[in-house]
């Protein structure tokens, strides 16, 4: 066991510890990882192959606590335990200022669940089978050490679950990220797409992956689409830190604007979710070698969210830990 990374990407959030053999052609990890959406934790064991191409890999995940909304008043909440296996194709396109990279993979997945005891549903379906597919693709141009984001970058994910047993539940999510450079040469603008899509069936709720716009619960849907607008800006450079232990490199800030639209699970209706607000972010080190970034956001919603229809002003730590305060 050589380092350990953490990484934050909205909803998730995660540390993983990785191990490599003396050839570096067998890759063994361990993470924690939690989702924010369903306030669920993750914890998973895995092992990839790279000896022969494409990438073979295998492992097992147990996660606790996820929860699913039947309605805008009826929550379930379930643990679950999985074995996965899965193949996948990374492709290095990257030339001159450009770094490129393509990625096409599938996973298989079996699982099992079980209802936790503050539940009071029962499943009708404690065992799924399902393939998951997938494709990322990033192309960026490279950045200097003190611009926030790449001046000219595309991104571009698109994943797919169905089951293949008799349960029926799939699940489509696509996103796609542009930056373009701001106003002046540190600052970044970040134009966001995403939609999601998903069966109403009910008798599994795949993990959720989706950014939903700032400030808002998960809504109750079968299809939602995201737009969003953000831009990056350097506020102060510190670059002082304490013991060794956390080093205070950039201040930063982000202003935001979210437009979402969802069609109501078992009905025609469509609701708006739309907020703008403002993000304080802390670019630091720990150790005075890992990068870690933390930072505080508030959102003000503009529109009323069905599970909290008193909540207008939100305050949120952008780290595992969620809330400080909503009014």
């Amino acid at each position: 066991m050589h380092s350990w990374v953490p990484l934050f990407s909205d909803p998730d959030f995660s540390i993983t510890a990785y191990s490599d053999n003396i050839l570096n052609t067998v890759t063994a990890s361990a993470t924690y990882n939690y989702n924010r959406n369903e306030g669920s934790s993750e914890i998973s064991a895995d092992i990839l192959s790279g000896a022969l191409f494409p990438y073979l890999s295998t492992g097992a995940a147990y996660t606790f606590n996820r929860s699913l909304y039947v309605n805008d008043s009826v929550q379930v909440y379930w643990r679950e335990a999985d074995w996965h296996a899965g193949v996948s194709l990374p492709l290095s396109l990257s030339r001159g200022l450009y770094g490129r990279a393509l990625t096409i993979g599938g996973t298989y997945t079996y699982k099992q669940r079980m209802r936790e005891a503050r539940s009071k549903y029962m499943f009708r379906d404690t065992e799924l089978q399902y393939i998951t597919s997938y494709l990322s693709f990033v192309n960026q141009r490279i950045k200097a050490r003190q611009q926030i984001n790449s001046p000219f970058a595309q991104s571009v994910y698109l994943q797919y679950r169905r089951s293949i047993n008799a349960v029926p539940a799939w699940q489509l999510l696509a996103r796609a990220d542009l930056y373009l450079p701001g106003l002046f040469r540190t600052h970044s603008l970040v134009l966001q797409g995403a939609y999601q899509q998903k069966d109403s069936s009910l008798r599994y709720s795949f993990s959720d992956n989706f950014a939903y716009a700032r400030g808002y619960n998960e809504p109750f849907y079968k299809d939602i689409y995201k737009l969003g607008a953000n831009y990056h800006f350097p506020i102060a450079y510190p670059d002082w830190g304490f013991a060794h232990i956390l080093y205070f490199m950039r201040l930063r800030g982000n202003v935001f604007y979210d437009y979402s639209m969802a069609r109501v699970l078992f009905s025609m209706e469509r609701r708006r979710y739309a907020s703008a607000g403002g993000e304080l972010y802390f670019d630091t080190k720990v150790g005075n070698s890992i990068p870690f970034t933390f930072g505080v956001r508030y959102s003000h919603l503009l529109d009323v969210d069905p599970q909290d229809p008193g909540r207008q002003h939100y305050f949120q730590l952008i780290l595992p830990l969620q809330q400080l305060f909503a009014y």
